[in-house]
């Protein structure tokens, strides 16, 4: 995440159980006991990540990066992305979405293409469309104001978001997310 970061939250993402045909979500702490901030799925539940496996109390697994827009959406604004004045996303070009706007840079061993939204008009247009799968999906965020950095990883079932502490306790008070804190140089883990 980076060793500025004051903070770091790790919002997991949620298993779901499926009940009369509608899909819940269902959250870390509901599936296990000693839940912290380095446990892992395969920690949880006994089950290694992307196995495919389900378990007792859910039927599928945490979808991994930036794909599970009830995590995500709610995230974002929480954050403050809409009242931005611009905001970077980075989507994994392995996606394989081709967005006439991106512009493809690499970071690490990955290659992105980033996208860059003005004004909070622009911004809120592209937040209501992450759920559909119409625009650039946030494997990497960032605000012009640098007040965060979200990473989605793709191979993660949890996003990190390097942040202030007053960020992080509002994070780890939202109902709509199960969020961990967690150092600055810990590893993530599936």
């Amino acid at each position: 995440m980076g060793a500025t970061w004051p903070a770091v939250a790790r919002v997991l993402h949620p298993a779901y159980r499926v009940l009369d045909g509608e899909a819940t979500a269902v959250g870390w702490a509901q599936l296990g006991n000693g839940l912290g901030a380095g446990t892992s799925w395969s920690d949880l539940t006994g089950r290694r990540l992307h196995s495919g496996e389900n378990g007792p109390g859910w039927d599928s697994e945490p979808a991994v990066g930036p794909l599970d827009p009830a995590v995500t959406v709610p995230l974002l604004r929480r954050l403050g992305a809409g009242q931005e004045a611009r905001l970077y996303v980075g989507e994994w070009s392995g996606y394989g979405n081709a967005w006439p706007l991106g512009q493809a840079v690499e970071a690490g061993n990955r290659e992105w293409v980033l996208t860059v939204l003005s004004g909070p008009s622009e911004i809120d247009s592209w937040l209501q469309g992450l759920p559909t799968g119409s625009v650039p999906l946030p494997s990497l965020v960032w605000p012009g104001s640098l007040r965060w950095v979200l990473n989605a990883d793709v191979d993660l079932p949890c996003t990190v978001i390097g942040c202030d502490p007053g960020t992080l306790a509002d994070l780890s008070a939202a109902e709509d997310l199960e969020c961990l804190e967690t150092a600055v140089d810990d590893s993530v883990v599936l």
